[in-house]
């Protein structure tokens, strides 16, 4: 089957997902990234009572700690910071390309790493009873909501591998993860830059980096697919982001496109994602409440 696509900032494109005639033929693993996919950034906006905009997600604190890292050692703006960002998939897989010596990028990223994601205030993930009087958010229906994800993912572990997958360091992941309560799902494992399973070794006959990304997915997605073999088994991407669909693609991975944003004209929430994948709904299934 096809579906469209609603890219950020751009037209509706069609993605076609080429093993899906027979989705039920292979085992099914899924990989779930983690910023703005388990968790919607516009939601967390809502749900922040702070007035400051860069305490109010986790992803526009992320993008707030890139900016001034590559302003501090680059002299970078925040526009060519995002150019970066657009161009390379991750402001960090930009970075590296700015770098002359394996020395250099494992300093460097390294710092990255500490410097952008040690600071960042998790208080928006945090969910209570009242209301916010600001945003006019229900923290409650949040909550609710919350637990519905946590039982379903819990549900879906039982009968499948799930990963999580990140750009981000894995620290970053297990602290989202334990503020959305979601601590109690057995995931099969947490695929991140600073995954010992995916960094060079003496073993490699192909180029291989430190830190590798979704930008380098035979790298990135090693352990996965030395477990789970695309010939035996079809793995699936849910992702926020065209780039690391299209590369995914390139190694084996199927992708639907998560637009946490709920476009109206095509929207996929997580849920609605991982029902798609699990094969119990349309593919154009489009969400119109």
């Amino acid at each position: 089957f096809t579906f469209q696509h609603i890219p950020r900032g751009g037209d509706s494109t069609e993605y076609s997902n080429s093993s899906a005639n027979n989705p039920r033929d292979k085992n099914l693993v899924i990989i779930i990234d983690v910023d703005n996919t388990i968790y919607s950034e516009r939601d967390l906006i809502n749900n922040s009572d702070s007035t400051n905009p860069w305490h109010q997600g986790i992803e526009s604190q992320i993008i707030r700690n890139s900016h001034l890292f590559g302003l501090k050692y680059f002299n970078l703006t925040s526009h060519q910071c995002d150019q970066l960002y657009r161009m390379y998939g991750s402001t960090v897989e930009g970075i590296r390309h700015m770098l002359d010596s394996q020395e250099e990028v494992n300093e460097v990223l390294g710092r990255f790493y500490r410097e952008v994601y040690d600071p960042i205030d998790f208080s928006c993930l945090n969910t209570n009873a009242r209301n916010n009087v600001r945003s006019g958010y229900d923290h409650g229906n949040a909550l609710q909501k919350r637990r519905a994800l946590a039982e379903f993912l819990t549900s879906i572990s039982q009968t499948h591998s799930v990963y999580l997958a990140s750009n981000s360091p894995r620290a970053h992941v297990v602290r989202v993860m334990n503020g959305m309560g979601l601590r109690g799902v057995r995931f099969a494992g947490i695929i991140s830059p600073d995954n010992e399973h995916i960094q060079p070794n003496e073993k490699d006959t192909h180029h291989s980096i430190v830190f590798p990304t979704k930008a380098s997915p035979l790298q990135y997605y090693r352990h996965v697919l030395e477990k789970h073999p695309v010939q035996s088994h079809r793995i699936i991407l849910l992702d926020d982001s065209l780039h690391n669909i299209q590369s995914a693609e390139t190694v084996g991975i199927d992708g639907i496109y998560i637009n946490g944003q709920s476009d109206k004209r095509v929207s996929r929430t997580l849920e609605e994602g991982l029902a798609e994948a699990l094969g119990h709904i349309f593919p154009n299934f489009i969400r119109w409440q």
